[in-house]
């Protein structure tokens, strides 16, 4: 065949139009077939075949993470502090690492203005380091820690106790602070009465 024979043969198929039924059939048919190749790349196929599907899920996967990492951070921490305190050698180390934790949370609460997720923090941190520092012996105990240091950190259990005044916490861990103020005080005098006592 010569090209024009071609070209008269193609010429004569554009001029036949099929009709209404013979259209849908052919539509159905390419349509089955882009389905079974979809199928047939499974899940992971389709995210190559689809940018967009990738973004969409690469998205909806970093909403996740970030909703979840700023739900689990201060539980996270409290977890840390926990496990810290229960893996420590002796009741000053304790006490010592829950007043660390009440440093950064009144540090933290100093700097930046107080919502309920940094109130339930301080006031957790408050209630751990008044209960670590009740159960610290100011004599010490041999070999571990001495008198000296435990009347330290109490000090310094004092002064973080009167930063607190300073922090927007104030109002409402007030009653507390000073509950936990005048229970210390009342240990730290009968110490002085027992081994220091004043000469009449």
């Amino acid at each position: 065949m010569k090209e024009k024979d071609i070209v008269k043969h193609l010429q004569l198929l554009r001029s036949v139009e099929p009709d209404v039924s013979a259209k849908r059939a052919l539509h159905k048919k390419v349509l089955s077939r882009i389905t079974v190749k979809e199928k047939s790349f499974g899940f992971f196929g389709r995210l190559f075949v689809s940018p967009l599907l990738a973004i969409e899920l690469l998205t909806a996967v970093l909403i996740f993470f970030v909703v979840v990492s700023g739900l689990l951070t201060s539980f996270s921490e409290r977890a840390i502090v926990d496990f810290k305190i229960a893996a420590a050698s002796n009741q000053y180390e304790k006490a010592k690492i829950a007043l660390a934790y009440l440093y950064s949370q009144i540090t933290n609460t100093q700097n930046k203005s107080l919502d309920n997720k940094k109130f339930q923090s301080l006031s957790y941190a408050l209630t751990l380091s008044n209960t670590q520092m009740s159960e610290l012996k100011l004599v010490g105990e041999k070999g571990k820690y001495t008198s000296q240091q435990c009347l330290e950190l109490y000090e310094s259990y004092h002064e973080d106790l009167q930063k607190i005044d300073a922090t927007p916490a104030q109002t409402l861990l007030g009653p507390q602070v000073k509950q936990d103020e005048k229970q210390s005080e009342k240990k730290l005098e009968m110490y002085d009465k027992k081994y220091h006592p004043v000469a009449e």
